[in-house]
C-alpha cells in the first residue's frame, strides 16, 4: 500500500512554516481531513484491486469461438452499439461462413 502520511504531514509542515497558531477545533478538523484523505486513498487502492480481480476472472472464463467454413453465424450490427433499443434486433443474418483466415477472422 502507498503511505498517505506524506500528505498528512504536508499540511502540518506548511502551517508550521507559516507560524499559524491553530486552536483545538481547527487542529481536530485538519486531523479529520487527513483521515478522510487516507480513507479515500485506501478505497482507491481497494477499487483498483477489485477491478484487477474482476478482469482476471472475466479473462479466465472467456470461451474462444472458432468458426469453420460452412458454419452459420449472426453478424452484430454496430449501429446499435450505443443505442439501447429494447425491442429491435442488434444482429443481422444468419450468414454462412465462406472463408476463415489464419488470424481467425471470417
Amino acid at each position: 500500500m502507498i503511505s498517505s502520511k506524506r500528505g498528512a504531514c504536508n499540511i502540518q509542515r506548511v502551517l508550521f512554516h507559516l507560524e499559524i497558531d491553530l486552536n483545538e477545533t481547527q487542529q481536530e478538523r485538519i486531523q479529520q481531513l487527513n483521515k478522510l484523505d487516507e480513507m479515500r486513498k485506501q478505497e482507491e487502492e481497494t477499487t483498483l484491486l477489485m477491478q484487477k480481480q474482476r478482469k482476471q476472472w472475466h479473462d479466465a472464463h472467456i470461451k474462444k469461438k472458432e468458426f469453420k467454413e460452412g458454419d452459420w453465424a449472426l453478424l452484430f450490427d454496430s449501429k446499435f452499439k450505443d443505442h439501447k433499443a429494447k425491442f429491435t434486433t442488434h444482429w443481422m443474418g444468419p450468414y454462412e461462413i465462406v472463408q476463415v483466415y489464419e488470424n481467425g477472422s471470417v
